[in-house]
């Protein structure tokens, strides 16, 4: 039954499969953010690229009149370091803080989304299940003995 009409079945979805699938997207969703290249391919509040922030976003509140910026606005592009200025304009303390702490490469290479929790930003299972480890409450011995 759970096999795909093209493969002979009814199409019905196996549920458990299913969930697995959407629970992968939401933990990618939520521990992903951008590493910051060139900036262009990211939009300053809508997108996820501010390391040690809530969800990866700005904590100031988005200003509508200047709903399309990208993070590459934040950059001279010449001596690829962030314009003081522009970032004083539009962002709290605390993100200004953040935000100028964030390294910038001189290779003008693509934004790319990165896996935020090894170092390393790759995605592997065993930095998945100590993420998971981490989270979970302490278990209790199941035998009685403390």
């Amino acid at each position: 039954m759970c096999l795909s009409k093209l493969d002979g079945g009814l199409g019905f979805r196996n549920l458990e499969a299913f969930n697995l699938a959407l629970l992968a997207k939401q933990l990618w969703r939520l521990l992903t953010r951008w590493c910051i290249g060139t900036g262009h391919s990211i939009n300053l509040w809508k997108d996820p690229w501010l390391p040690g922030t809530p969800f990866f976003r700005a904590i100031t509140p988005n200003s509508y009149s200047v709903r399309g910026i990208r993070v590459c606005d934040l950059i001279l592009e010449d001596m690829r370091e962030w314009s003081v200025t522009v970032v004083n304009t539009f962002f709290w303390p605390e993100d200004q803080d953040i935000i100028m702490q964030i390294p910038l490469s001189f290779l003008r290479k693509g934004d790319i989304m990165i896996w935020h929790c090894p170092n390393s930003g790759v995605f592997s299972v065993r930095s998945a299940y100590r993420l998971a480890l981490s989270k979970a409450s302490p278990v209790t011995s199941s035998s009685g003995n403390q």
